[in-house]
Formats: structure tokens, C-alpha cells, sequence
């Protein structure tokens, strides 16, 4: 890598300043609920740009994505539980890992569903048949813990069927409730 540390914490200097700076020039200012930054946006570019920074800002200052970290062993045992359910056809169990609530969000095809219900519908909409679900399995998960109760993951998703499929996602995650949810997944799909 070859970064010194003065290199790095100056990078992280760097990156808050225009973090800030973006936040000033949507006249945006973070709202903090119990100790957790969330950002009002307008557009998905402004919250990925949001992500990207936190997820530095969390690996410079402590943030893990060791696989022995608790947090990360618990949110791969979601995504297990989650392929578990798809893969035996019960998509109620497979969405009982969002987030139960009407603030979900799901970001997929150039559009956003809001909401754990619209999420439901979706799912078995685009998947009516055990068939059309086929097996599901993730590859190359990342998990950037961001504090003690939200993190980010990213990953490949593919679908084992007839005219398999695949693509990537991330999602951003919370602790509530002492649970690992989804609250906002964003999934797109690989062109073959």
C-alpha cells in the first residue's frame, strides 16, 4: 500500500471536508439519531457518494470487516438465513431480514420501492414459480462495519436456474431491536 499513516489521516481530513462541502451546497444538514448519522438526500448519486465516505471514514477510524468481528458473523448468518429461506420457495421468511417498516427502501431496475410491503409484492411478482426463484447464492461478501449498529455490505448475487442470473448489490444494514435488518438494498443485475 505504502501509505503512511500522516498520509492517511489526511486523506480522511480530505474526504470529511468535501463531505461537508456537499452537505453545505444542498443546504442538507445531518440529522442524528442515537448516534447514528442519517442524511436526507435527493438523488441516489448523493447517497452513494454518502456511503463511499462513510465507509472510508469507518475503515480509517476503526471500522472492521475482519470475519472473526462479531458484527460481521452475525450479518453473513442473516445472508445465510436469507439464501436458506429463497432457496426453500418462502419468500415471507426471506424478507423477514428487512426492515419491517414503510421507510424500507429497494433500488433496482432504475426504480425504488418504499416500503416492506412494496418489497414483498415485488419479490413475488418478479418470482412467481419455485422456478422462476431458483437457487440463490452469494459470493464476494464485504462487510464494512460502520458503528455498533449499522454496517454495509456488498456482494454478488446469482440465481441458479434455467436462464441463470446474477448481478451485485450492496445494502446498507442496522441493529434494531437487537436484529440485523436491511433497510435500504440496492441490487442490479449483470448483463450476460
Amino acid at each position: 500500500m505504502g501509505n503512511s499513516l500522516k498520509e492517511i489521516i489526511q486523506a480522511n481530513k480530505n474526504s470529511r471536508l468535501a463531505f461537508e462541502r456537499l452537505l453545505d451546497s444542498r443546504r442538507r444538514k445531518p440529522v442524528f439519531f442515537s448516534m447514528r448519522v442519517v442524511f436526507c438526500f435527493r438523488s441516489m448519486a448523493n447517497l452513494a457518494v454518502a456511503g463511499l465516505v462513510l465507509v472510508s471514514l469507518g475503515c480509517v477510524s476503526g471500522g472492521s470487516t475482519a470475519r472473526h468481528d462479531p458484527i460481521v458473523v452475525e450479518i453473513n448468518h442473516v445472508l445465510a438465513d436469507q439464501a436458506d429461506a429463497w432457496n426453500a420457495g418462502d419468500v415471507e421468511k426471506f424478507m423477514s431480514s428487512y426492515w419491517h417498516s414503510k421507510d424500507l427502501t429497494f433500488s433496482s431496475g432504475g426504480t425504488v420501492t418504499r416500503g416492506w410491503e412494496s418489497a414483498l409484492q415485488r419479490y413475488k411478482r418478479k418470482y412467481p414459480t419455485r422456478e422462476a426463484m431458483g437457487q440463490l447464492a452469494f459470493d464476494g461478501i464485504e462487510v464494512a462495519v460502520l458503528g455498533r449498529d449499522s454496517a454495509l455490505v456488498l456482494g454478488d448475487w446469482h440465481l441458479d436456474r434455467e436462464g441463470p442470473v446474477g448481478g451485485a448489490f450492496s445494502l446498507v444494514m442496522r441493529r434494531i431491536g437487537g436484529e440485523w435488518v436491511i433497510v435500504h438494498d440496492h441490487t442490479s443485475r449483470r448483463e450476460n
